[in-house]
């Protein structure tokens, strides 16, 4: 069994130590490169769109299929190099001045078929008799007694399942008891249409599959649409080092990295869009130390860094030409596509996002230790000074959240 003596160095933590090491450059050059490439080629299908695709796909080419194996793709490559520093005829940096560069970059796209829920044509006409069941009951059976079904004041007839109530006919039947009229034959009128709906819905596309389920609550799944996340990492590092003498040591180091992804497939077109959403994370680090012997058992280490994230989370929608504003909504100054919520399970997907935020991490590292070796003991002592700024930005300029109601949609 090993145990280990917690060191005052460390004593700013309560979890793991990771401490990270660049290499120095030699007085030889040297150079690596590497590469790993992967796609769907080798792949095979998942057993869900197997499944569906021998369903829905039957004489489909498997391009046009919306179940085909998604993509994935997966490239990783790069490589390092690394030497003294050499000007011809100026400078010669054997013994003294060495450099290492390292590149690499990852490149993923991952697809994924989502499958969702829209309206109808004939719902988006306002017809709804295609999902409108029969009774609901006004309770479970309990010890052998089964509770009468829900009866509408307003009408004296059962509630059904899916019924839709005109909201412009709300009255109080008694205290604390209001009822509606439900549309005839669960048909809405279109002269009752709202404009700024109409407009927001305009491109949402119609159902291209058969539906997962159908039961009393109405249809789920009949919506399927096949994207692709991509994620884009570049990283870059180089480092000097300098010999002044045989005391006297300094390097300096600087690392970047660069990475562009969506968060997630998307779920519909643009922007209609509700997951996947646009981040670019970028970060700094740099170091520099110089290492000082004053004898052979007595060292100084200065060591002085830099840290900068960047984290940028942006709708798609952002900068959209069909917001809440543009379709006629009142006191809305988003400039996104609205997010739009059906809270029942079945009833339409969730429609749009709203994502406008930056956050940026700051931080200075000033370390300086002095390490003694005197005969049997070893001695180190000396100061940690670190600042820190976080910044988290949200800026987006309104929001618009749309519900369904089911005062005045489905009942």
């Amino acid at each position: 069994m090993t145990t280990s003596t917690p060191s005052a160095e460390f004593g700013r933590t309560t979890a793991g130590i990771e401490s990270f090491s660049v290499k120095a450059g030699t007085n030889d050059f040297h150079g690596t490169a590497y590469a790993i490439v992967k796609n769907r080629v080798f792949d095979a299908n998942s057993w869900f769109n197997d499944g569906y695709a021998a369903q829905n796909c039957v004489g489909v080419a498997e391009v046009n299929c919306a179940y085909k194996k998604p993509q994935d793709s997966k490239y990783d490559y790069g490589g390092t190099f690394s030497g003294p520093v050499r000007i011809p005829h100026i400078y010669n940096g054997k013994d003294r001045t060495f450099f290492l560069f390292a590149y690499e970059k990852y490149q993923l796209h991952l697809g994924q078929v989502t499958v969702s829920t829209v309206p109808t044509a004939a719902e988006r006409g306002g017809d709804f008799s295609d999902v409108l069941g029969g009774p609901v009951p006004g309770g479970t059976t309990v010890a052998g007694i089964a509770y009468p079904v829900l009866v509408n004041p307003c009408t004296g007839q059962p509630v059904l399942y899916n019924q839709v109530f005109d909201p412009a006919t709300g009255v109080q039947h008694s205290p604390g008891v209001f009822c509606r009229t439900p549309f005839a034959g669960n048909q809405i009128p279109t002269s009752q249409f709202s404009s700024a709906a109409q407009k927001l819905f305009t491109g949402l596309p119609l159902p291209n599959q058969a539906p997962r389920s159908t039961d009393v609550f109405g249809y789920t799944g009949n919506y399927s649409y096949s994207a692709v996340a991509p994620n884009t990492n570049t990283t870059y590092t180089i480092r000097i080092d300098q010999n002044i003498s045989d005391r006297s040591k300094v390097f300096a180091t600087y690392s970047t990295r660069q990475n562009y992804k969506l968060t997630a497939a998307p779920d519909f077109p643009e922007p209609f869009n509700n997951q996947g959403f646009v981040q670019t994370f970028t970060t700094h680090y740099s170091r520099a130390g110089w290492d000082y012997s004053f004898t052979p058992t007595l060292l100084n280490h200065v060591n002085l860094g830099y840290n900068r994230t960047n984290s940028v989370n942006l709708s798609s929608t952002l900068g959209s030409s069909l917001t809440a504003t543009s379709a006629g909504v009142a006191n809305d100054n988003s400039t996104f596509y609205p997010t739009i919520v059906f809270p029942s399970p079945d009833q339409p997907s969730t429609l749009g996002q709203q994502q406008n935020g930056d956050n940026i991490d700051n931080g200075i590292r000033i370390n300086d230790s002095v390490s003694w070796e005197k005969g049997r003991h070893s001695i180190k002592i000396g100061v940690d000074v670190r600042y820190q700024q976080y910044v988290s930005y949200q800026l987006q300029p309104g929001h618009s959240e749309f519900l369904s109601r089911s005062d005045g949609g489905r009942e």
